[in-house]
């Protein structure tokens, strides 16, 4: 009897295994048929907005007049830095008893020595049969799966026609496959939204062999399918990137369009592009669900690669020299190189790469430890202010370009904004104390917000009182102004907030 209810058991036990298969089986067949649906759903409206996008291309084209770039600040910056020269009598610095010591600064984790660890995202599921696409990205190797589907021939003439055309042709093409291993890479290497648009020309650039204009509309297609907001122009013979940011770029050309306030900046990936003469055959409107502005904002820098520079910096304080190796990471630096010039904020904002930062805290730390943070602020104020030669922007760029805090490490000059934007960026992580940048015409400075009494020029901001710093003005400590700007009220530049 007990022999017979254990084979009782044992087939009833093989019964509802083999339910609990069939039911799985069932709702993996039900979620697969869902997904299947839900996949066709979206690929219907995929393809409605492509055949409507597609025709309003063939049709709404006109002539455009492009403004010329916005200028930053017109007012001259000065050829020769003022220096300070205190008098023979004048008093030394009073630092209140209770303004608190710098008793330890903590260092930051050492960086690797190895380059990122980028690594391939899942392969796609390709429509047709895939190639791998090699593309170096500053000092990173990346592999592109993808077929024949992308690559579309733009023909011989260049007009609306063209154009619509080569947006058709790609919006049948694999291009889903292809977004997801991008932004897989873009996801590892901590891109902002300009090191993605930077990293949809370098791949383009590869798959359409260096041709300018359908990389620029490989561009344009890529971009509208991120959720971007991106348009295209055209002339006699060049294909031109057009794109709203939430930020200003300065110096380069732009349209407007009824009834929308956003500038439509020329975008320029190359060096060597040709601007336009002065109008472009564009259109009105949005691609269709694409909502998101280029952001220019960088809060991480990039993981590009970690090639290594290196040099030495040296001042004095209170006839004591000082002198140090610091290094910076070379392929962020090449990254910022390609970076447009745009509102000072996002500058102010920026950090140091593992690699500078681990350098130049070891090397101020000793420094700095053991001081009042007033004494503190003015050893960074002398170190910012003469460790580093002057130029202006337009001597040593033929232009003006701001220094994110990476590039004042590589470059051989620097102005007062970049040494301002230096500053502040160490103050914050060295001292802990809050910054803000102050906007005088012509002159960049700062101000930080102190809690002790102490004589100086001083500015409320938001109910908080900060004296003024100028990484420019030469020997001057916290309080001192550049005396043709004591009576001129300077815009604020958040940082940090």
């Amino acid at each position: 009897m007990k022999r017979i209810n254990q084979i009782k058991f044992s087939v009833l036990l093989i019964t509802a295994c083999l339910i609990t298969i069939t039911s799985i089986a069932q709702i993996d067949d039900d979620f697969e048929q869902w997904k299947k649906q839900q996949q066709q759903k979206f690929q219907t409206f995929g393809d409605e907005r492509d055949k409507a996008f597609t025709e309003f291309l063939k049709r709404e084209w006109r002539e455009m007049q492009l403004m010329q770039g916005v200028i930053p600040d017109e007012a001259p910056k000065p050829i020769e830095i003022p220096v300070y020269t205190p008098p023979v009598d004048a008093p030394s610095l009073v630092i209140p008893d209770e303004h608190p010591i710098i008793e330890k600064i903590p260092l930051p984790q050492p960086p690797p020595d190895a380059q990122p660890d980028v690594k391939p995202p899942p392969p796609p599921e390709p429509r047709r049969e895939s190639k791998a696409l090699q593309v170096p990205f500053f000092d990173v190797s990346l592999t592109i799966l993808y077929d024949d589907s992308l690559k579309v021939s733009l023909g011989a003439k260049l007009d609306k026609d063209a154009i619509s055309a080569f947006w058709e042709a790609l919006s049948h093409s694999n291009y889903e496959a292809f977004l997801r291993q991008v932004q897989a890479y873009k996801s590892q290497m901590q891109l902002n939204d300009w090191g993605y648009a930077l990293l949809l020309y370098q791949i383009a650039e590869r798959l359409y062999e260096g041709d300018h204009n359908p990389s620029h509309l490989f561009v344009w297609f890529t971009l509208s399918k991120s959720g971007y907001v991106a348009k295209v122009g055209y002339d006699a013979d060049r294909v031109y990137l057009l794109l709203p940011s939430v930020n200003t770029v300065y110096g380069v050309q732009y349209a407007t369009f009824t009834d929308d306030s956003r500038r439509f900046y020329v975008v320029a990936f190359e060096r060597d592009l040709k601007p336009p003469t002065g109008s472009l055959y564009t259109y009105d409107g949005d691609y269709p669900g694409a909502e998101r502005l280029i952001d220019f904002k960088l809060d991480r820098l990039p993981n590009v690669g970690n090639r290594e520079g290196d040099r030495t910096l040296q001042f004095s304080y209170k006839d004591k020299n000082y002198a140090f190796n610091v290094k910076f990471n070379q392929s962020t630096v090449d990254f910022l190189k390609a970076f447009p010039s745009t509102d000072l904020s996002v500058y102010f904002n920026a950090s140091l790469s593992l690699k500078a930062r681990f350098s130049l805290f070891s090397a101020l730390k000793p420094i700095l430890e053991g001081k009042s943070k007033i004494e503190a602020i003015n050893v960074l104020l002398r170190f910012v202010q003469t460790a580093f030669a002057y130029k202006t922007d337009s001597e040593q760029f033929g232009k003006e370009k701001a220094l994110f805090p990476e590039e004042s490490l590589f470059y051989d000059y620097s102005d007062c904004e970049d040494r301002s934007i230096l500053f502040a960026y160490l103050v914050r992580k060295l001292l802990g104390l809050e910054v803000i940048g102050l906007d005088y015409p012509g002159h960049i400075a700062t101000a930080v917000k102190l809690e002790a009494d102490i004589a100086g020029h001083a500015l409320i901001y938001k109910d908080q009182k900060y004296m003024l710093c100028d990484p420019t003005y030469t020997n001057a400590d916290v309080g001192m102004c550049m005396p043709n700007l004591t009576e001129i009220d300077p815009t604020v530049i958040q940082v940090g907030f």
